[in-house]
């Protein structure tokens, strides 16, 4: 709007100043005219100022008038309005932050992973060295993370002092985790069940109800009991030795 207003105002004093020297030319012309009639010469300075004059007129008038026409005849550019952040984007991390937070998420699933562990191996009561061992290892292979033992022994104590708390933690968290994380969280529950060699009915209620919570098939909870066995077995012997 601005630019069209300045186009306007300097359009108007074209015409102006281009109409002042047609006038200037003119008069000037009609002297010469006068002269050219008395004397009889005279005719060429006539012409001259004429001419100077119409294209006076025509420069500083016409030209941009014509040009401010087809100025206005295209539409004018709008400046495209700032894009408002949606909900989406606020919510999305940039780019630059991804590896940050993938390594908060792994944080954060191994200390739900050893809370699930140390609430299974609640169940049956006193807290084993073994179980222990299994919930570090289990901790560390699986979420890339380290815990020590005081923690461990917190998690279960804590267990201890609430029966629920195994439920609560899955359900909390069950809608965030990926079907990838729900396998493993399973798979370290059966591992710590196993690691004193065997299962009890307490600890195989559990495990069924950790399984349910997850929502893991039938089929898909025996495949990775057996895998959850066979790495207890094995982590028993490298700790025995040859």
């Amino acid at each position: 709007m601005k630019k069209r207003f300045g186009q306007i105002l300097l359009i108007l004093a074209g015409l102006v100043g281009g109409g002042g020297a047609a006038a200037f030319g003119v008069l000037l012309s009609l002297d010469s005219y006068n002269n050219a009639v008395v004397t009889g010469d005279g005719f060429t300075i006539f012409y001259g100022l004429i001419g100077v004059g119409l294209i006076g007129f025509f420069a500083f008038g016409v030209v941009p008038l014509i040009t401010l026409a087809q100025e206005m005849r295209r539409p004018s550019k709008k400046r495209p309005p700032a894009e408002t952040p949606t909900r989406q984007d606020a919510e999305t991390p940039p780019a630059a932050a991804a590896p940050a937070e993938a390594e908060d998420r792994q944080v954060l699933l191994a200390g739900m992973a050893a809370r699930v562990m140390a609430a299974t191996a609640a169940v049956d009561g006193d807290l084993q060295s073994s179980e222990v061992a299994v919930i570090a290892h289990a901790v560390r292979d699986a979420f890339g993370a380290r815990i020590d033992p005081e923690t461990i022994e917190a998690f279960h104590a804590r267990a201890l002092k609430n029966a629920d708390m195994l439920e609560r933690n899955l359900t909390a968290n069950r809608q965030a985790l990926t079907s990838d994380e729900r396998r493993k969280l399973f798979k370290a529950a059966v591992m710590v069940a196993f690691a004193d060699g065997a299962v009890v009915d307490e600890e195989r209620d559990a495990l069924s109800r950790i399984g349910a919570l997850l929502d893991l098939e039938a089929e898909t909870q025996g495949d990775l009991a057996q895998a959850a066995i066979s790495e207890v077995r094995a982590l028993t012997l490298s700790a025995s030795g040859p």
